[in-house]
């Protein structure tokens, strides 16, 4: 048969039966046995039970019906999962049908021209955009208003265990925007991630009624009479949702479709962006010592308030290259991260401000809201940690006043303080 068909044990989730159109869909070796194998490998490559797994929902006198995208095979599954009995116990009977293939076939009986046609146009809009920030924004622009809805909304798990924060907002006008209230809500009033283990997708067609239901829940938005919500999941983890506030009644049921499909491409635009973000984090850092280096100077000094003292350090370490020659460049680097620590704790030390590598052996230290008193005692300081880790550094100092207009000429007194003093060790 089309339809795909897997058996397992729901105690030990151990493999006993698939069908050949399992086999087609996942590339299986014509020889392969389900002997020793657990479901969640051949189905979805977990290496542990999926989190999404339903067995706790099945029953031998009805079947479950889901939808699921299966990262492995790339395909949506409409599954319909029970439990049936077999050599004296309980197994879970699986089968489920290629989304695509079923509306497919029935594209004039119902909205997939509708929802087709959105999907194409929001990831259009969206994929325009360099900067997945405003893609991921004008996509919602896009769903927002073609679905007339009063706002969208995507929440992010944060470090906050427990938490979900507003990160993306698009409001009708006239709306009020709710994202910066929404930050670290606390996912117990919030209901849907344990809703969403069980059904996948959140529709609530009746918000009041909803509520009477479950006098528990709090009512968090304001003037909601519609709600949707869907996961947007990662490797099979779910790193927050996107949710609908008062779709268009027409295309209730057809926007729950269209946010399916959309939440994959959100999700996959949040991990590009997070990687975008870690490329210029790592842009920005030496990966050697893991300071800042001179793009991250560039940016710093754009973000220094105006109006204070601030201390500059500029060091050069000495005999570096007869280090690397003498014993090796794993000496060298042992040298630099040295210096590099013995900066990183004098700055700590002393206040806000940062350490930057320059180059090879050129180090840069700010610390704000110093004046010259202090930059002398923070100057001495450094110098006594070099002679007690026995190594030795040029060293410059600098107090000026911010704003600094031009980067680029206080580092070139500060460096020419540090070549005074390096004049001094050679005497």
């Amino acid at each position: 048969m089309n339809a795909r068909v897997y058996m397992c044990d729901p105690a030990t989730y151990d493999l006993v039966y698939i069908n050949q159109a399992i086999y087609r869909d996942f590339h299986l070796p014509e020889d392969f046995s389900c002997a020793g194998k657990k479901c969640y490998e051949v189905i979805v490559g977990g290496k542990e039970p999926c989190e999404f797994c339903t067995n706790h929902l099945l029953r031998r006198d009805k079947f479950y019906m889901w939808t699921y995208h299966n990262a492995l095979s790339g395909l949506d599954y409409l599954l319909r999962d029970t439990l049936v009995p077999w050599r004296g116990k309980n197994y879970r009977f699986s089968m489920s049908i290629n989304l695509s293939e079923y509306l497919d076939r029935d594209i004039e009986r119902n909205e997939l021209i509708y929802r087709e046609a959105s999907i194409n146009d929001a990831l259009a809009i969206a994929l325009r955009e360099e900067d997945p920030l405003k893609g991921i924004q004008k996509m919602l622009w896009k769903i927002g208003s073609e679905l007339n809805a009063d706002r969208i909304s995507i929440f992010e798990r944060g470090e906050e265990q427990g938490t979900v924060s507003n990160t993306y907002e698009w409001c009708r006008n006239g709306v009020e925007p709710m994202k910066a209230k929404m930050q670290r809500v606390p996912l117990t009033p919030c209901f849907l991630y344990d809703t969403f283990r069980e059904q996948h997708i959140v529709r609530i067609p009746d918000y009041e009624a909803y509520l009477a239901e479950h006098p528990h829940l709090e009512h968090y938005l304001p003037d909601i009479r519609r709600f949707i919500a869907v996961p947007l999941k990662i490797s099979d983890k779910i790193i927050g949702h996107v949710q609908i506030v008062n779709p268009k009644e027409q295309v209730f049921q057809a926007s729950s479709y269209l946010m399916m499909t959309l939440s994959r491409f959100i999700a996959i635009m949040i991990r590009n962006r997070d990687a975008a973000r870690e490329l210029e984090r790592m842009s920005q850092r030496d990966q050697m010592t893991g300071l800042l280096n001179r793009r991250g100077l560039s940016n710093y000094f754009m973000d220094l308030p105006k109006g204070i003292p601030c201390a500059f350090f500029f060091g050069d370490v000495n005999g570096l290259k007869r280090m690397n020659d003498e014993h090796g460049h794993e000496a060298g680097d042992a040298l630099i991260k040295t210096v590099a620590e013995i900066m990183l704790q004098a700055q700590q030390q002393a206040g806000k401000g940062h350490v930057f590598r320059m180059g090879g052996d050129e180090f840069l230290m700010i610390v704000e809201q110093i004046d010259e008193t202090q930059a002398d005692t923070i100057q001495q300081v450094l110098r006594e940690a070099f002679r007690t880790h026995h190594v030795s550094v040029a060293l410059g100092t600098l107090v000026s006043m911010t704003p600094i207009p031009d980067m680029d000429a206080i580092i070139t007194k500060v460096d020419r303080e540090m070549y005074k003093d390096k004049g001094k060790k050679k005497r």
